[in-house]
């Protein structure tokens, strides 16, 4: 548990709890509001809500910014940041909809090996339909590819 010893509104010295009050004990919990009050001591707060898609956060030196210590600040990603974070969204998405995409023509094997018991028209069929399925390798196209555009088993 990090903590600020406050003192007239300034940081005076951070640490670990155990480590700036190492003849008291706390409890599981740490030190309840009024030993915190009493001792001028503040927890630091590592996290700043934020939007992950523009923004991240960046450890710092404990602030205070109201009532509360800080170790972290709010800084917009940069272009180039922003086209890394959709690159590799677009990436995972692109996976999920391949990992799908063969696992239906995985499913679907057994339709086109010599002892299927389906007649050569229900093969063909299921021939046609696993070929939708390859045909779908556009891959720009792919993490925005809804399931009601996946072509339908037989």
């Amino acid at each position: 548990m990090f903590a600020a010893i406050v003192t007239n509104g300034q940081i005076a010295n951070t640490g670990k709890l155990k480590d700036l009050f190492p003849n008291t004990s706390f409890p599981a919990s740490g030190p309840n509001d009024e030993w915190m009050m009493e001792n001028n001591v503040k927890l630091i707060v590592n996290y700043k809500n934020y939007d992950s898609s523009t923004q991240k956060l960046e450890i710092v030196d404990p602030y205070i910014d109201g009532d509360i210590v800080y170790d972290v600040n709010i800084v917009d990603l940069s272009a180039d940041e922003i086209s890394a974070k959709e690159a590799i969204a677009n990436d995972r998405a692109a996976q999920v909809v391949r990992d799908h995409r063969n696992k239906l023509l995985a499913d679907s094997d057994w339709t086109q090996m010599n002892d299927s018991p389906l007649s050569n028209e229900d093969k063909t069929v299921w021939a046609t339909y696993r070929q939708e399925l390859r045909d779908m390798s556009d891959l720009a196209s792919w993490p925005n590819i809804a399931y009601d555009d996946w072509p339908v088993a037989p």
